[in-house]
């Protein structure tokens, strides 16, 4: 369901759904946004899916206490 998709939006809600497996492990996340509103022609549901799943990809396989860093940028 391609519509107008916001990048930030799509960082922020892939955070919140891996927020309990990163309690959990006692991971800290450092996520960062595009400074500026980034609009994408995309499914919004499908690429948070996509992040929330390389997030909880790297919380499984980062030793517990470890960090995680994510970004989402427009170059």
């Amino acid at each position: 369901r391609k519509g107008e998709a916001d990048l930030g939006a799509v960082l922020a809600g892939a955070a919140e759904a891996c927020r309990p497996l990163l309690l959990a492990r006692g991971h800290r996340l450092e996520a960062e946004g595009p400074a500026r509103p980034v609009r994408l022609h995309a499914d919004q549901a499908r690429l948070t899916q996509a992040l929330t799943n390389l997030l909880a990809n790297a919380c499984k396989y980062t030793p517990p206490g470890g960090s995680i860093r994510a970004s989402a940028l427009a170059e």
